[in-house]
């Protein structure tokens, strides 16, 4: 918050959307930023040798303790904890980071839970046979997606539990991703869950979903465009403290 990269986004001399995306990565984990960003913040040993330090430091959690990456990281705490409680139930867990999806695989895997994954690399028939998998195995009891594979055309009534890792800035984009376990077959009460990050950016976003909820006719996912939502005194509240922010976000200038 006090870097020069955030001053210049306020000053308008840097893109501001591309600093809100910095504050989503840290809510998520602090290892999506870039790999100089986590030596900066005293995540990983700056003595190490690092050949591309600008490369996510995500790419590099094999050899990491699973301990160190949840000391780092309070949603992937709580995710832990919530997963103990709704196992044995079958639950869909859906990220927009392919790296947030890296973690929890990690997780669940030192866990013994075993789990498929589907997102952008994944061919459209191992899709469908992965799908398939889950539905009919019964030991398998996660399915991790990312949120722009699962959010349409597709119906996972195995589920009865979503886990929504991180909020969209479209919110027909979360939506739709829950929406994949309540279809039409479905004879189970199914519950879902959002992980906010209290007093940050995410909450902000999760304000502004439900506020443009109420105006926005069409939530088809076709238009994804963030910039397009925001006046510029919008874009300047994200990067306030809601404890030291007006209640009142908007400008009244939005249409």
């Amino acid at each position: 918050m006090s870097s020069p990269d955030v001053k210049n986004a306020l000053m308008a001399t840097s893109s501001p959307l591309a600093q809100c995306t910095v504050l989503k990565m840290i809510c998520d984990h602090p290892r999506r930023m870039s790999t100089n960003a986590c030596i900066a913040a005293g995540l990983i040993d700056g003595h190490v040798a690092i050949n591309d330090g600008d490369k996510c430091a995500a790419n590099d959690i094999d050899d990491v303790d699973l301990n160190v990456l949840l000391s780092e990281s309070g949603k992937m705490r709580v995710l832990t904890n919530l997963l103990d409680a709704l196992l044995p139930d079958k639950i869909l867990i859906f990220s927009h980071s392919i790296k947030i999806l890296d973690i929890i695989a990690k997780l669940l895997a030192e866990n013994g839970i075993r789990n498929l994954r589907v997102d952008g690399t994944v061919i459209q028939s191992a899709r469908t046979e992965k799908y398939n998998l889950f539905r009919d195995d019964d030991t398998v009891k996660v399915l991790l997606m990312t949120t722009g594979v699962g959010s349409v055309g597709l119906t996972l009534t195995a589920a009865t539990r979503v886990i929504i890792y991180d909020p969209s800035w479209n919110p027909g984009c979360d939506d739709q991703a829950a929406a994949r376990a309540h279809r039409i077959g479905q004879n189970m009460p199914v519950v879902v869950f959002r992980l906010i990050t209290c007093e940050t950016i995410e909450e902000k976003i999760y304000n502004l979903q439900l506020f443009k909820k109420s105006i926005i006719s069409q939530n088809n996912g076709e238009d994804d465009n963030p910039e397009r939502m925001f006046s510029s005194n919008d874009i300047k509240s994200f990067f306030i403290s809601p404890k030291s922010a007006s209640h009142e976000m908007f400008s009244g200038k939005n249409d």
